[in-house]
């Protein structure tokens, strides 16, 4: 009498079962993961460029013309919370000319990254020297495209994405 070897259709099935049960478990973890990444390395991005714009006034005593090409955009907004938005009239904004553009640096791009100089008018006697903001793109993973994170001279971090800098 011989033995026959292998696996029952009951086995199999049990397996397939845990595996899936794993990958249940797993992908939704992988893609927070992902997007965690991507939020991290836009702020690390806001953080290189801020250095950036102190060597910058450092060495040429303002922060003007350190943006390559400017905006026709002439308002600015830093989100601190829900229910506190300040809006600034800028004197330019754009791209970095003094800085990487995007986030990641390179491969595919998750944030754009602008640079904002607020003008100092009568309402606005004390705005802060820049405003740096990175904005998410169709390719950020699981964040809302036109999504910020801003970053501030005097250190204001906020941004439409609240939960960036927390």
């Amino acid at each position: 009498m011989s033995k026959t070897k292998g696996f029952t259709l009951v086995e199999m099935m049990i397996v397939v079962a845990i595996v899936g049960i794993l990958a249940m478990i797993a992908i939704p973890s992988y893609n927070q993961y992902i997007t965690d990444a991507a939020i991290a390395d836009a702020k690390a991005s806001l953080l290189g460029l801020g250095n950036a714009m102190e060597r910058y006034r450092a060495q040429s005593g303002s922060y003007e013309g350190a943006i390559s090409d400017a905006s026709t955009d002439k308002t600015c907004a830093i989100f601190t919370d829900v229910d506190d938005k300040r809006v600034f009239t800028i004197i330019e904004r754009g791209s970095p000319d003094i800085y990487f553009t995007q986030s990641p640096e390179s491969g595919t791009v998750f944030f754009e990254l602008d640079i904002c100089i607020p003008e100092i008018t009568e309402d606005q006697p004390n705005p802060p020297g820049y405003i740096l903001i990175a904005t998410a793109t169709a390719n950020a993973p699981n964040i809302a495209v036109n999504s910020t994170i801003t970053l501030a001279s005097n250190g204001e971090r906020g941004g439409t994405r609240l939960d960036a800098w927390q």
